[in-house]
Formats: structure tokens, C-alpha cells, sequence
């Protein structure tokens, strides 16, 4: 137990540390309040709560609130699809991405990244459509919680190959999550092109 407070003690001089340094903390002035009252009453833990050590759990009477231990919270992830996914004509369809190529905070699971810190966030997410039929619509899309944020459609020329991909800035409250959707029209199931560089999802927290 002492060295749990001992913990928080220096979680709360790392804030107040950073605060000084004009580096934002995504904090309102009640959950500052609340984990600085934690230090005399009502606190229940204050410890490293992933393997990277990068960021602290503070539960207080029973809400959570997760702090960077030192320096501006670092939150990125970015998976691709490794196994080959067909896509049905007419149904917007969730993007499988089995295999990550990095996750420093162990945000990315079941295709989905979900946020530990409130933020701005860069999103970027492409895939690449192995065949279409002429002059039909294949769009890319960002969800967040379920709702489109944003797309990208492209309209096949031909019945080759086709590329769709998007890029944006969302804005993340802990425990929001993001997915990526895919969408076309071409009246039958399309495949969709299973490595790193085609078919992705990136997430970078940018402040």
C-alpha cells in the first residue's frame, strides 16, 4: 500500500510537471481534482497498468482515468489484413486486420483500435479491391463507434484492380473505438487484397 501512494504521489508531480509545460493532458478540471483528492481518501490503486509502462490507471470511487507516467502520452497502432476477406455486393462490411505492425499501448484488438486517452487522433485506412465490375463503386470507410466518420469511394473504370483509401483527424474519448468498413456494388462478392501495404488501418493520437 505504501508504495502504491508513493506512486500516485509521483503520478500527481509528473502531472502537475507536465502541466507546467504547457503539454496537454486531455484533463478536466474535475478529474485533476479527483485524482489529487484520491491521495486522502476513497483511492483505490495507482499502478502501471500495461506491460510498457507508458501510462497509469487511477481508479477512483469506481471511474478510471488513465495518465500518462512521464512525457506526452505516445498511442499508435496499425494493423493489415494477412487473410484474405470477400466482400458481398450492396452490405457496408468490417475490415479484417489479423496482423499488426505495431500497437505500443495495446489499443488494437479484433480489428478495432480503442482509445485509453481522449484526443485528436490521425486515421488512415486503404484497401485494395482485387476486380470490379465496370463502372461500379468501391468506398473505404472510417467508423467511429459504429458511425461513418468518414469515406472514400472510387468508381471502377474497368474491371481491374481498384484502390480506395482515406485519411482524417477524429477526436476520441476514452473507450471510443475505431473500425474500418469496406462497401461495393458490383453485384457480386469481391476479394479484397491481403498484405501490409494495401489493404490497412492506421491510428496515431497527434494531441
Amino acid at each position: 500500500m505504501p508504495e502504491q501512494k508513493e506512486n500516485l504521489i509521483n503520478l500527481i508531480k509528473r502531472v502537475e510537471a507536465l502541466e507546467k509545460k504547457s503539454i496537454q493532458m486531455n484533463l478536466s478540471p474535475t478529474e485533476k481534482e479527483n485524482i489529487k483528492n484520491a491521495l486522502f481518501e476513497g483511492w483505490q490503486d495507482a499502478v502501471p497498468d500495461d506491460a510498457t509502462k507508458t501510462y497509469f490507471k487511477v481508479i477512483w470511487k469506481n471511474q478510471s482515468f488513465y495518465i500518462p507516467t512521464g512525457g506526452e502520452f505516445d498511442s499508435k497502432a496499425r494493423a493489415y489484413q494477412s487473410s484474405q476477406q470477400s466482400i458481398d455486393s450492396g452490405d457496408a462490411t468490417k475490415i479484417n486486420l489479423q496482423t499488426e505492425n505495431y500497437d505500443v499501448n495495446s489499443e488494437f484488438a479484433n480489428s478495432r483500435f480503442t482509445a485509453k486517452i481522449a484526443g485528436y487522433y490521425q486515421v488512415n485506412a486503404s484497401i485494395l479491391w482485387l476486380a470490379s465490375a465496370d463502372t461500379k463503386v468501391c468506398q473505404t470507410q472510417i467508423r467511429v463507434k459504429g458511425d461513418v466518420a468518414a469515406a472514400d469511394a472510387k468508381r471502377s473504370p474497368g474491371t481491374g484492380y481498384i484502390s480506395s483509401n482515406i485519411s482524417d483527424i477524429v477526436y476520441l474519448d476514452v473507450d471510443d473505438y475505431v473500425e474500418m468498413y469496406g462497401y461495393q456494388d458490383s453485384g457480386g462478392s469481391v476479394n479484397l487484397n491481403n498484405n501490409s501495404q494495401s489493404t490497412f488501418m492506421s491510428v496515431h493520437r497527434l494531441s
